[in-house]
């Protein structure tokens, strides 16, 4: 099981900032802890946290002592780790998102909403530093999940090179994965997706976001790579794209989403601007003639928060990963 692989950790080790490796486990502890207490908190999914004690709870982030250490190693030294754990609500990062434009299709459906200021500064500078991190953990540690790929969506069809980093930005700075989970109940609500069918041939509506768990969050950098092919994230039900670098930065590279099978609309949003889309809507990039293109990515579907180890599941990799997990209670 991937649940249970030797990995590395976050532990550091004086001013050198070496890491040492412990069994997964413990940080499969941790994360299980925290799905407990999302669940308390609201957030209706918690599958396969039922196995911790309840009594635990309140230590979810605290047992995680690391957390600290490993942020300062990343320069983070004046920040309060404690505080990434006590989220407060849209705004109290540092950040004050709004909706700036709903977009429709031909049928008068929004499918997408842009939103500004989604994440503070601070908060995207540890996106980067994580995903920096991850990336030189896999160059150095060839036997631990491939967490780091360059990902190519075939011959012309463009690609990117993507760093995962779902659990351990739950783990590490559940702050921003509550933020990014409260950017697209914002969209939720000023869509009214929660008055549309969840497909054309259902009658189940679509899904409130906080009853859904994070399948993927993606660092994605389009360095080299020249555009992403029109494409849908199947088996997701909403996706956020986060830039991370102001339009200046490069040349082409937009965003673009399908209105109708003849329609198309885009968009170059500022940095830290975010887009929301229902994840069944076609899009992707266009080509990027200068410059490198960044973004944060992630997408929630109807299932639990993915494990480590297991990089943007699709529905029978998760059904395989349920079945072991009952097989262990």
């Amino acid at each position: 099981m991937l649940m249970f692989v030797a990995l590395w950790c976050f532990l550091a080790s004086g001013a050198d900032a070496t890491f040492v490796s412990v069994k997964w486990s413990h940080i499969d502890c941790d994360f299980r802890r925290w799905r407990q207490r999302r669940s308390l908190m609201g957030i209706q999914r918690a599958s396969y946290s039922s196995r911790v004690n309840a009594d635990s709870v309140d230590s979810a982030f605290s047992c995680w002592s690391q957390r600290s250490r490993f942020w300062e190693t990343q320069g983070f030294s004046a920040l309060d780790v404690a505080g990434f754990s006590d989220y407060n609500g849209i705004g109290a990062c540092g950040s004050c998102p709004s909706v700036v434009s709903v977009h429709s299709n031909t049928n008068g459906e929004a499918v997408a909403v842009q939103v500004e200021a989604a994440l503070s500064e601070e908060q995207a500078s540890r996106i980067q530093a994580l995903a920096g991190w991850v990336r030189q953990q896999c160059e150095d540690n060839p036997e631990i999940p491939r967490l780091f790929q360059h990902r190519s969506f075939g011959e012309s069809k463009g690609g990117n090179d993507c760093t995962y980093l779902a659990p351990l930005l739950q783990i590490m700075a559940p702050d921003v994965a509550k933020q990014v989970v409260s950017i697209v109940e914002m969209a939720y609500e000023r869509a009214e997706w929660g008055a549309l069918p969840s497909s054309p041939k259902s009658n189940n509506l679509l899904p409130h976001p906080k009853t859904l768990g994070i399948r993927t969050s993606e660092h994605l950098l389009y360095d080299g790579w020249r555009n992403l092919e029109a494409h849908k994230d199947i088996g997701s039900v909403y996706t956020i794209m986060i830039a991370l670098k102001d339009p200046k930065d490069y040349d082409g590279g937009a965003f673009f989403w399908n209105k109708s099978f003849f329609e198309q609309s885009e968009a170059r949003p500022p940095r830290l601007s975010a887009i929301v889309f229902r994840s069944d809507t076609t899009h992707g990039v266009r080509p990027i003639t200068c410059g490198i293109r960044e973004s944060f990515v992630t997408e929630l579907w109807d299932n639990d928060d993915a494990p480590l180890g297991m990089n943007r599941p699709t529905p029978e990799q998760w059904e395989k990963f349920l079945v072991g997990e009952q097989g262990q209670q």
